[in-house]
């Protein structure tokens, strides 16, 4: 279609219009965006968002009063300590106004036993507020609570844990710090401050535990009001803390082990599930794992680890027996590079299996898991010719009864003794052809039964072999009543 030079210019005229109408709205959209508040998750990964009843605790001339949740409440007359909550900001202030209270808190009523859980908020608190508790993990074997984020005068305003870490951050008096506090029950707390790691410490008191924030202390004259701010206080569960990775099938984590004397920690990054196993003393300090396997065979024990710098041995046992008194852990050059250390061919047993790490003289490395590799004995294979044949049976029956260590020879199930139960390991795997691992290597790969047809085909080579070896026929005849009789 042709147009009029005035038609074009009419159309020329439309696109420019058009082009500033969307370069204003672009730029209206960017100054939006450039202006948004940051949007903020938890920390680290897999957590499930939590909701728990909140009760408000404000204290007055009779001690402690507990209230049931709402936007306003207050006590004394006038008023002592009072607690509001803003919907438009999410934000909840807690007062303490004179020396009549010393609290004006949210309880949150989430009472847990164990896993691993995770607080956020955006806290800000104000001059003249001295020595306030801000946030507390409440019970304890030794006192009332685990520990308590506090706030001083001191410094220009000073966060720090008691109980735990020490000094967080320090002049921050008026200005909004984001906290986020990681508890493993029983394992470790974890303290961040604007997304920065600021600590952690060790506990294992095994008692419930619960939380409270807002405003808790004794006040004085000089020191009110004392007024804390919350904001976009959020609660998870069940996750992964910075630097975790979930857990590989089949693994047996180091931190849901038993342990005795050994802490957990994840303070070093790389490692799986919600922690990794830290050794304090040189000697007698273990970890425990029970393991199952469905049958009863060899298998390596592979143990995950890092380790910075020099050698640490240390005590391995299997259901209680010492089988490594000594077993290696050689450096892997830094804390947050893991490798597995191997200690190859473990009998175990059928069910539930022990497995025990000990130091013995020198600091264990970080352990962050335990896997197990099977080794079928080379399936059957007892010359390891390659295949499992007539030549394995024989050598079967040449060391019957015999004690050997455990999974050499016809050692077939890895107890100790050639017996019946090797017998029937060989023919459950008669006529398969095997590859032969290289050495140190172990086999993983299941094997199927073989067909009849090479059994019959098999035997009757064996029969051949047995003929050209010159056997009596006596011999002959019990190697077929052998055959016949399993």
């Amino acid at each position: 279609m042709m147009f009029t030079p005035a038609a074009n210019a009419i159309r020329a005229r439309h696109r420019l219009h058009n082009l500033r109408r969307t370069l204003v709205a672009g730029a209206a959209i960017s100054v939006a965006i450039s202006f948004a508040p940051p949007v903020h998750g938890q920390l680290g990964s897999h957590w499930t968002s939590t909701s728990f009843t909140k009760k408000i605790h404000l204290d007055d001339e009779s001690g402690l009063q507990t209230f049931n949740w709402t936007s306003q409440k207050s006590v004394c007359t006038p008023a002592c300590a009072d607690y509001s909550y803003d919907s438009a900001t999410d934000t909840e202030t807690f007062r303490l106004l004179d020396d009549r209270t010393n609290r004006s808190e949210i309880r949150l009523q989430n009472e847990y036993s164990f896993g691993i859980r995770q607080f956020e908020g955006y806290v800000t608190f104000f001059s003249p507020l001295n020595d306030e508790s801000l946030f507390q993990i409440f019970g304890s074997t030794d006192g009332a609570t685990l520990c308590m984020m506090r706030g001083y005068s001191a410094s220009g305003g000073k966060i720090r844990v008691v109980g735990g870490i020490g000094d967080l951050l320090t002049n921050t008096y008026g200005i909004e710090r984001r906290i986020n506090v990681i508890h493993n029950q029983d394992k470790y707390v974890q303290f961040y401050v604007d997304g920065i790691f600021k600590g952690e410490f060790a506990e294992n008191e095994e008692v419930d535990n619960y939380w409270k924030y807002g405003n808790y202390g004794t006040v004085a004259t000089d020191t009110v009001p004392a007024v804390v701010k919350w904001r976009a206080v959020r609660t998870f569960r069940d996750g992964l803390p910075p630097g975790a990775v979930p857990p590989p099938a089949g693994s047996y984590e180091a931190e849901d082990a038993t342990r005795s004397g050994p802490l957990v920690s994840a303070t070093q990054a790389g490692f799986y599930g919600t922690g990794f196993v830290d050794f304090v003393n040189a000697t007698g300090e273990s970890v425990s794992w029970n393991v199952n396997t469905q049958t009863a065979g060899l298998y390596d024990l592979k143990f995950r680890y890092a380790l910075q710098s020099g050698n640490r041995p240390m005590e391995v046992r299997v259901n209680g027996q010492l089988v490594s008194p000594s077993f290696d852990f050689a450096p892997t050059g830094n804390w947050t590079t893991w490798q597995y250390a191997t200690l190859q061919s473990q009998q175990l047993l059928a069910g539930t299996n022990s497995i025990q790490i000990t130091t013995a003289g020198s600091s264990g490395p970080n352990i962050d898991h335990l896997m197990l590799g099977t080794l079928p004995n080379f399936y059957g294979d007892y010359n390891q010719n390659g295949a499992v044949d007539t030549a394995d049976y024989l050598l079967w029956q040449k060391t019957k009864g015999s004690l050997l260590p455990r999974g050499t020879g016809a050692d077939g199930n890895a107890d100790g003794v050639v017996d019946d139960d090797d017998y029937r390991f060989w023919r459950a795997r008669f006529g398969n052809i095997v590859s032969l691992p290289a050495a140190g290597a172990s086999q993983s790969n299941s094997v199927p039964e073989p067909s009849c047809a090479a059994l019959i085909v098999t035997f009757a080579v064996g029969a051949m072999f047995l003929r050209m070896d010159r056997r009596s026929c006596a011999c002959r005849v019990r190697i077929r009543r052998q055959f016949g009789s399993h």
